[in-house]
C-alpha cells in the first residue's frame, strides 16, 4: 500500500530489495507542488555581413511553488536540441538559470536544477538555447 502524506494512493508491486538498497517509487502528480511554463522569446533570423548564418532562439519561463506545509527537495528538468553536424551550434543562452547538472544519465541535452524548497517558496527559472547555422 502506497501512502503520501498520509493520505492511502493506491497499491503497487514492490520488488525484492536487499536492506540498504534504493528503490523509486511513482506517486504520480504531487498536487502541491505547482509548476506553470510560459514561452518566452522565440525569435528566428539572420546573422552576419559577409557570411550570412541563420540563428534560431527560443526560450521558457519556469515557476516552481511549493504549496506543502513543510519543505522539500524539487528537481526539474529540460531539455534542448544538440548537433551532430560541426556547422551547427546550440548553445545556452546567456540569462538561462544556471543548471545543477547537465546530461543526465549520459543523455545530452538534459539538463536539471534542484532545489530545497521551503513551504510556500516560489522559484522561476529561465531556460532559452540558440542555434546557428550556415545560410542553405
Amino acid at each position: 500500500m502506497l501512502f503520501r502524506d498520509n493520505i492511502y494512493m493506491g497499491q503497487g508491486y514492490v520488488p525484492l530489495i536487499a536492506s540498504g538498497e534504493e528503490h523509486e517509487l511513482g506517486f504520480g502528480v504531487d498536487d502541491q507542488v505547482k509548476i506553470t511554463r510560459s514561452e518566452g522569446k522565440r525569435k528566428t533570423g539572420e546573422s552576419g555581413i559577409l557570411t550570412t548564418e541563420r540563428v534560431e532562439e527560443n526560450s521558457w519561463i519556469t515557476t516552481v511553488k511549493n504549496l506543502h506545509d513543510r519543505a522539500m527537495n524539487i528537481k526539474i528538468y529540460d531539455r534542448m536540441p544538440y548537433a551532430i553536424n560541426e556547422n551547427i551550434e546550440v548553445s545556452l543562452m546567456r540569462n538561462t538559470t544556471r543548471p545543477t547538472d547537465h546530461d543526465i544519465e549520459n543523455k545530452r541535452g538534459i539538463y536539471s536544477w534542484e532545489y530545497h524548497m521551503k513551504s510556500g517558496e516560489e522559484k522561476t527559472i529561465k531556460f532559452g538555447y540558440r542555434i546557428t547555422h550556415p545560410q542553405s
